[in-house]
C-alpha cells in the first residue's frame, strides 16, 4: 500500500462506522473489498484485513492509483480509497464484505471517473448530433453541486463539486476540472 500522510478524510456519518465495525466483529469478517472505477467504468478493487478497517473508515486507505486506467501519471500514484460504510455489504462466503469507496488525491480532490465516463459519452454524442445538423441550442449539467434530491435526500453525490454537509466545505471533483476543459475546448477530446 502507499504510504499517504493521515488527514481524516471521511465525512461519513461517525455512527454509521461504529456499526460496519460492530457488524465485521459479530460476524466474524475476515477480509473487506474496497470496490471503486476507473476511467473506463470498470470495477477495481483491493481487500483490507478486519484491522485495518478502522483506519480506511475513519481516513480512508492508500493505494497506488498508477493502476487506475486513465491516471498513470507518476503525480496521480498516490490514491486514497474512502469507504462508504453505507454500502457495507457481507458477501456470499460470510467471511468477505465490501464497501464502495469514493477515490480522493492525498490533499482530498475527488476522482469521479464515472462521472467522467457518463460526461464524456453523452457530450460525444452531443457534439454528433451537432456535427449530423440537429439543432441544438445548449446543454444543462445537473448538478453543479451535491444537494437535496427530494427522492434520495443527500445519499445521492452527482454535483461537480463535493459538499461536505456538516463544514458547507465545497471541493472540485475531477469531473469539474474535465467538464471546465471540454467547455474551453468546445469539443471533447
Amino acid at each position: 500500500m502507499a504510504y499517504v500522510e493521515s488527514r481524516n478524510r471521511a465525512t461519513s456519518d461517525p455512527e454509521t462506522r461504529k456499526e460496519v465495525l460492530a457488524e465485521i466483529e459479530s460476524r466474524g469478517i475476515e477480509d473487506v473489498l474496497l470496490w471503486f472505477t476507473d476511467l473506463e467504468g470498470h470495477l477495481k478493487s483491493f481487500s483490507i484485513t478486519r484491522s485495518e478497517v478502522e483506519g480506511a473508515l475513519d481516513d480512508g486507505m492508500g493505494f497506488d492509483g498508477s493502476s487506475i486506467t486513465g491516471f498513470n501519471a507518476i503525480e496521480e500514484s498516490d490514491m486514497v480509497a474512502i469507504p462508504d460504510p453505507e454500502t457495507f455489504r457481507v458477501l456470499p462466503d460470510g467471511r468477505t464484505a465490501r464497501m464502495i469507496c469514493d477515490v480522493v488525491t492525498p490533499d482530498g480532490k475527488i476522482y469521479d471517473t464515472d462521472r467522467i465516463m457518463y460526461l464524456r459519452n453523452y457530450l460525444a454524442q452531443l457534439q454528433r448530433a451537432t456535427a449530423e445538423g440537429v439543432p441544438v441550442r445548449g446543454y444543462f449539467l445537473w448538478s453543479l453541486m451535491d444537494n437535496f434530491e427530494w427522492g434520495d435526500g443527500f445519499e445521492q453525490r452527482f454535483g461537480l463539486y463535493h459538499v461536505d454537509f456538516n463544514t458547507k466545505r465545497r471541493t472540485p471533483k475531477l469531473s469539474a476540472s474535465f467538464y471546465r476543459e471540454t467547455i474551453a475546448r468546445n469539443a471533447v477530446a
